[in-house]
């Protein structure tokens, strides 16, 4: 093996272990005494999905059900269900060592990008300890610093602290993106475009926000590369990883799933201004004016890239921190994405002073220069290594927990009943078994926006007879609600507002410690219930404001006895799996079933193996309107034609792929073994 190969295999283990050594704790934790963190989700999901190996199609457990891809970007859910299955161990294991093993992945990749972009191992191992060890965004954010636990990385604080698994893992993964591309474009090399494609793919199956950078970062690394060696296929390229990129995610990543997701981003992010845009494309122009100017002279397409990056990532962050800019997203969940870019700036600003030759001054004081730069950088990283293990701290006693006695007691007495949930009980709802509930996660994913209204009013609100007709609309048969003594952190409901639950609603429970269970009133508990067809079809849609009359002639019309009468006895409901439903059922002239859950596309009702229309009520729940007589009915959610042409993409996209490495291949073969000829003229990258 020759010793340029052998010292990459050597430098990149040996960052991998020394960062896993770093992180020790991480790879035995299975729960954090991080109950606020949004980790809880991915948790659960991940559970889920191991249940259901290899695939599901739709959730019913959040959101009064949703498709199960719509909920997030499933390569944290399945690695976690893989891990847990293959090593028999807990989902909450499983979750803690896929993010720790893609945390290390991120430091190797990073040293990977380094030594690829400027060719110095030495600056490359620097790279990779300072993203280790420093986050420089400390310098110009102090909210950040002064929540950063003993000054950690704000790479590793956020995934421990606030439970950023999934963006953690596609940073960690993004320099390889832009490693490949650039090997691709020196090399020529199809392959290398292959390899970004995969890379590029996997950064978006773990996160959007992997997703929002790399659609940052990779036009101006395409435009980089064209600067420094003006050619057509620098274009073709780049469009072509972007292509692969696509159509290895369309299995799940539907034009759909994006609509949703923009639709949902509302309830968590700023909205854009048209003051951000307009400056946006100003500076982009200017900087693609001097960029252009600058290229004769400089020729390098890592440089540009490096200095382009922190540029925009810049204004993307501290923009929005000092002059309210704002295009899209939350820009604060990027931090650990300009500190990336601020610690290449920094190597490449490091890098100059090690080959400056003053004139005036001895050749020796700017490498010293040099080295007392990195020593002031890497001073503060003794504070934090000195405390690194300090950061995991396991809890033990999780059994005892609020979220998980809720949880279980509500898995032993009602199971299968929809629950309302709030703060960290709802968090970790699903974290140990399978317990539907009205709202879910993290929001993200929601296809029924009556879910949102509810949930604010009834929380929020303060109007109980509003309050308890959203819940009986939502087929919710028990309501959790925290007090003020309750362990459980976040308190949603005020202590004016959960002291009026007490008037108004019949307790089923009080567990002692703040958290009081109460029953709804509803005519037949669960999700299906035989109602009246003609009054169903008068109604009115359910608007988000001023709702309260159409709300309250629908759940009038719900909770009347049907026609018939006695409809406990005439319909009963089993559920196999995650994505069918089967309904036995005896309905009389004027009836119909209604199953309260999500309508979609994908749903279909067979009686009798004989297709029934499934129409979608004013709350956005299913309605089978059926003649009178004995009913044997399966709702099957099945792959849309949208899904089927996702997933048959992919499975093209696999091939090329596959293709790719193929010609790449013979055409080596070809030329002996060599690289391609018109790689050489793109060695001064």
């Amino acid at each position: 093996m020759p010793d340029s190969r052998r010292s990459w295999i050597v430098d990149s283990l040996a960052i991998f272990f020394l960062t896993a050594i770093l992180i020790g704790p991480l790879f035995k934790l299975v729960y954090l005494n991080r109950w606020p963190s949004i980790e809880s989700t991915f948790i659960a999901d991940g559970r889920m999905m191991a249940e259901n190996l290899p695939h599901r199609n739709w959730q019913p457990l959040w959101y009064c059900g949703t498709r199960a891809d719509y909920v997030y970007p499933p390569g944290v859910r399945y690695g976690t269900a893989i891990l847990s299955k293959a090593l028999h161990t807990s989902p909450a294991r499983g979750y803690h060592l896929y993010i720790a093993l893609l945390y290390c992945l991120g430091i190797v990749a990073i040293y990977f990008l380094v030594r690829v972009g400027n060719g110095s191992r030495g600056f490359a191992w620097l790279a990779a300890a300072a993203s280790a060890l420093l986050s420089p965004s400390f310098l110009f954010l102090p909210l950040i610093r002064h929540d950063a636990v003993f000054l950690a990385p704000q790479r590793l604080h956020v995934l421990i602290d606030y439970g950023e698994g999934p963006h953690i893992s596609a940073l960690s993964i993004l320099p390889f993106v832009f490693a490949a591309m650039l090997l691709a474009v020196r090399r020529g090399s199809l392959a290398w475009v292959a390899v970004a494609g995969v890379a590029a793919a996997a950064v978006v199956t773990n996160n959007f926000y992997g997703l929002t950078a790399l659609a940052i970062l990779f036009p101006i690394l395409a435009w980089a590369c064209f600067l420094a060696r003006p050619n057509w296929r620098v274009l073709v390229y780049f469009s072509t990883a972007a292509v692969l990129a696509y159509g290895l995610t369309a299995w799940w990543l539907a034009p759909s799933y994006v609509l949703v997701t923009s639709r949902n981003l509302k309830l968590v992010a700023e909205p854009g201004n048209m003051r951000s845009v307009v400056v946006l494309a100003v500076i982009v122009l200017v900087f693609l004016v001097v960029t252009l100017e600058l290229a004769a002279r400089v020729r390098s397409a890592y440089q540009f890239f490096v200095w382009g990056g922190c540029l925009f990532l810049s204004l993307y962050i501290l923009g929005h921190v000092y002059f309210q800019f704002q295009v899209a997203g939350d820009s604060n969940r990027l931090v650990p994405e300009l500190d990336l870019f601020l610690i290449l700036v920094c190597i490449e600003v490091l890098r100059w002073m090690w080959s400056a030759r003053p004139r005036r001054l001895p050749a020796w004081v700017p490498r010293a220069c040099a080295v007392a730069a990195v020593l002031a950088c890497y001073w503060p990283a003794a504070y934090y290594v000195k405390r690194a293990y300090k950061l995991f701290p396991e809890d033990h006693a999780w059994r005892d927990g609020v979220e998980y006695r809720t949880a279980n007691w509500m898995h032993e007495n009602l199971p299968g009943q929809r629950a309302l949930t709030t703060g960290s009980i709802r968090f970790w709802y699903d974290a140990w078994h399978n317990l539907p509930q009205m709202d879910g996660g993290s929001q993200q994913g929601l296809l029924n926006s009556n879910v949102v209204t509810a949930q604010w009013r009834i929380v929020r609100g303060g109007d109980m007879e509003l309050t308890r007709l959203w819940l009986q609309a939502m087929a919710v048969d028990a309501a959790i609600v925290p007090e003020k003594a309750s362990k459980e952190i976040y308190h949603d409901f005020s202590g004016k507002i959960a002291g009026l639950w007490r008037t108004t609603f019949p307790i089923l429970r009080d567990d002692g410690e703040g958290n009081i269970y109460y029953r709804i009133d509803r005519r037949v508990p669960g999700i299906a219930r035989i109602v009246d067809s003609t009054r169903m079809r008068g109604l009115a849609p359910i608007p988000d404001q001023a709702e309260n009359a159409p709300l309250r002639a629908y759940v009038d019309a719900i909770e009347a006895e049907p026609v018939a009468g006695d409809s406990r006895r005439r319909l009963r409901i089993t559920r196999p799996n995650t994505d069918e439903i089967h309904l036995e059922s005896s309905l009389a002239q004027s009836e119909a079933i209604l199953v309260q859950e999500t309508y979609d596309p994908g749903w279909h009702a067979y009686d009798g193996g004989q297709p029934v229309q499934i129409d979608k009520d004013p709350v956005g729940f299913m309605l089978l309107d059926l003649r009178p007589g004995t009913h044997n009915i399966v709702l099957a959610f099945e792959p849309t034609l949208e899904m089927n042409a996702g997933r048959t993409l992919t499975c093209v996209t696999i091939i090329l792929v596959m293709g790719l490495f193929v010609i790449e291949y013979r055409r080596r073969i070809s030329h002996g073994g060599t690289r391609d000829p018109w790689s050489r003229a793109l060695r001064p990258y």
